[in-house]
Formats: structure tokens, sequence, C-alpha cells
């Protein structure tokens, strides 16, 4: 029931779509294979299985493991509940590791590249952020509308180099420590 094999996909960074998609082939299906087979429905697990989703592009079952999570392992104040024995416990990893996860399907920043609203959900096809912080140095407000970026600002704390992925588009982009880059598409 395990998936700690796939760290590599994520929270790792050493399998992706551009530099080893017959691996990332095989990690979906792992992944798909340790799910049919009872794994993952539990706290941490089930935010791991949506960062893992984000990564994979899938944001469907993105939004359908949020939605889990949410109904089947939260407490009412929305605490994440861990089953043990008889009862359930509080357990900090399924809050923390879903903020992320979300995060994921968001914003992909790793190895140089930044790719935005990569596992959109249909259901969340609109809607704005503000901050999150990027690898590399960097901050990122956007909002976007019928799943497609509308607006974007990057505000650059140090030196910040990237590819980025915007509504299907790449450009490099360069900026030096405090310069910010502001778009409307």
């Amino acid at each position: 029931r395990h998936i700690s094999h796939l760290y590599g996909v994520y929270p790792g960074t050493t399998l992706t779509w551009q530099e080893t998609p017959e691996l990332m082939r095989a990690a979906r299906r792992s992944l798909d294979r340790r799910l049919e087979n009872g794994g993952g429905h539990t706290g941490w697990s089930r935010a791991w299985i949506i960062g893992l989703w984000a990564h994979f592009g899938e944001g469907e079952k993105v939004y359908e493991n949020l939605q889990a999570l949410l109904a089947k392992g939260t407490f009412p104040n929305l605490m994440d509940n861990h089953p043990i024995g008889d009862g359930f416990v509080f357990q900090i990893d399924g809050n923390l590791g879903a903020a992320a996860a979300v995060l994921e399907m968001l914003v992909l920043s790793q190895q140089g590249r930044v790719v935005l609203l990569p596992a959109l959900p249909e259901k969340l096809n609109g809607g704005s952020v503000c901050g999150i912080c990027l690898k590399g140095g960097a901050s990122l407000s956007m909002r976007w509308h019928e799943g497609r970026v509308t607006w974007l600002k990057l505000d650059a704390k140090d030196e910040f180099k990237a590819q980025l992925e915007v509504n299907g588009t790449e450009e490099s982009i360069a900026l030096a420590a405090g310069e910010s880059l502001e778009r409307t598409y």
C-alpha cells in the first residue's frame, strides 16, 4: 500500500515528463496499481497522492482526491484525521501535505522550469493566488479564467532565471534581484 518509491516524481524532482517520460509512465502505472489494491487513502498518503496526480498533470484526479480528503479525512475543524485502532487521531502531515499538493496543482516549479496551472481541475477553472514562492528566488501572483492565465506578476527576491510556461507557450525569463515582471494575457 506504500508509495514511497514514487518520491522521485513528488516531492522529489528526478522524474519529469520532459527528462524521463518512460519512467513517469511507469510511475503512474505503479500509482494506479497501488490505488487499485487499497493503498493511500488516509492523511499524508492522500495528500501525497494529490501531489503525484498534480505532477502527472491529472487535474480531475487531483480534485477527486482533495474532495475525498476533505470529506472523509478531516475532523469538523478541518484538521486531518488518521484512523488508529478503533478511533482517529490528528495528523498534521495530511494538512501540510494537502496544502503543498494544491500549490503543485497551480504551479509546477522545478529544475529551472515554471509551469502555470499544470493540473487545474475543471471545477477550479477561475481564481487567483498571491505570493506563491517559486524555487530559485521569486514570488508569483496570478489570476486565471476558464482555465487560462489572464494576468501574472513575478517579483524576484534574488536573481531569477527560468523557462516559464503560460497557457501552453514557453519563454525564457531572467530577472535581477528586486525586479518584477507583470503580464496580461
